[in-house]
């Protein structure tokens, strides 16, 4: 476990308003939807669109990804799906996972918890018979708008992924699991 985290745990129905309220502190209003909409859809969506169908998603139990806890509270998240949840990515195999969002609370960045959600991540995904785990960070940002992509890319690239495929969304990471 990450230097002082509680616990990485997945999210599921009874977790909702932990994840609520991280996230409504996150800026753009996304609430980790972009990735699962088809292409071209986001832009005609609000913010409240965005939380209902998370809401949604989160309450169906479907696998939507990982909370951080410090403390007993939420303070970070990694959006983790089959990639076919993610209806802006092209189809693979069902045993393809995505890290598709990450968002830590302000006070969780640079204390390891990126670290653990990627450690979580790995051990997650592999429990659900995933052969491949990915990770599309398209220009994922902390607030104030400073790149947030060289600590994710150093944190990626420890955590056994490898940089495979400049796409149009970014880069592809891609750790065999």
């Amino acid at each position: 476990m990450a230097r002082g985290l509680d616990a990485i745990r997945a999210v599921g129905p009874d977790s909702w308003d932990e994840l609520a309220a991280l996230l409504a502190d996150a800026p753009g209003g996304c609430w980790c939807m972009w990735p699962r909409l088809p292409l071209g859809t986001m832009s005609e969506r609000t913010a409240g669109q965005n939380r209902e169908d998370a809401r949604r998603i989160v309450r169906s139990g479907e696998p939507a990804g990982l909370l951080a806890y410090r403390d007993g509270k939420a303070i970070g998240w990694l959006a983790l799906a089959p990639r076919s949840h993610f209806g802006r990515l092209s189809p693979a195999a069902s045993s393809t996972w995505v890290i598709a969002c990450v968002y830590l609370a302000p006070q969780a960045r640079g204390a390891g918890v990126l670290t653990g959600l990627l450690a979580g991540a790995i051990a997650h995904a592999r429990s659900a018979g995933a052969t491949f785990l990915e990770a599309i960070p398209r220009g994922w940002r902390t607030d104030g708008g400073r790149p947030a992509m060289a600590s994710l890319r150093g944190a990626l690239l420890s955590a056994g992924f490898e940089e495979v495929d400049p796409v149009a969304l970014g880069v592809l990471f891609r750790r065999t699991i």
